[in-house]
């Protein structure tokens, strides 16, 4: 939906007008790789996706196509195959290089450099480099609430990848303070019942169990699950991973 979402919005500004036939294919070419990568990853094809998104890179390489938005298109799946193949390090040289570009074409104030600062932290946490995440968290948030406002959710989310970091790293109590901070913000967006409170509570659920608050993490736990009830499907790997953690908690509380 992703890549049909790009070709859309790519086939509206119409970026290959002023450019010669040969390039055009070639530009249209990079589109449908880049489109092709992002399928093939989407059903665990990782080699043949990652051909398509390096074909799509070395295609967008040879046409230079006008649109600076355009030619750094492919260069985003080739990162996110990369991820999925856990394949961080050659992921985070791409966020590197695409911030890089982004910087000289936007400046440092624009929300598509801060973007891709945002994918660039998310691959140095990958890295656990947490040091450097963490101060680009912290940057990020400062910069989407001046730009965004606080109870903006491009603002939280980074608020709560930096709290993921936390707990990450098993700064327990700061994590827990960051996550009941996103949690009421949450509450106050989209009030009791979205699925965000879930997943809040989830990561708080978490969190207290590893502080030994057995209590409180069922309470959480209990919380998500009755959220997710209503808005995930049964086969959502959501209900996966918090049985999983229900099972920590109970494992963990007998052996007190």
């Amino acid at each position: 939906r992703l890549a049909l979402s790009i070709a859309e919005d790519l086939n509206e500004r119409d970026f290959t007008s002023e450019q010669s036939d040969h390039e055009s294919l070639k530009v249209h070419q990079a589109l449908l790789y880049t489109m092709l990568a992002q399928i093939l990853v989407n059903r665990s094809k990782l080699d043949e996706a990652l051909s398509a998104a390096q074909k799509a890179v070395q295609l967008v390489a040879d046409s230079k196509p006008r649109s600076f938005s355009f030619s750094i298109y492919p260069s985003y799946y080739l990162a996110i195959t990369y991820n999925a193949m856990a394949e961080h390090e050659k992921e985070n040289a791409i966020y590197k290089d695409i911030v890089a570009k982004n910087m000289k074409n936007f400046g440092p104030e624009h929300p598509d450099t801060w973007n891709s600062l945002k994918l660039l932290a998310i691959s140095y946490n990958q890295l656990k480099n947490y040091e450097t995440s963490d101060s680009l968290y912290h940057y990020l948030a400062e910069k989407y609430s001046a730009f965004y406002g606080d109870l903006n959710p491009k603002t939280l989310e980074v608020k709560y990848f930096s709290a993921q970091s936390e707990l990450y790293q098993k700064n327990y109590v700061k994590a827990r303070n960051s996550f009941l901070e996103i949690l009421e913000a949450d509450i106050q967006i989209s009030g009791d019942e979205d699925i965000v409170i879930g997943d809040d509570c989830e990561q708080l659920g978490i969190i207290e169990t590893a502080l030994g608050n057995y209590s409180e993490a069922e309470s959480y736990f209990i919380r998500c699950q009755q959220v997710y009830e209503k808005y995930v499907d049964e086969q959502n790997g959501r209900f996966a991973t918090l049985y999983y953690h229900f099972g920590d908690l109970y494992k963990d509380s007998k052996q007190t």
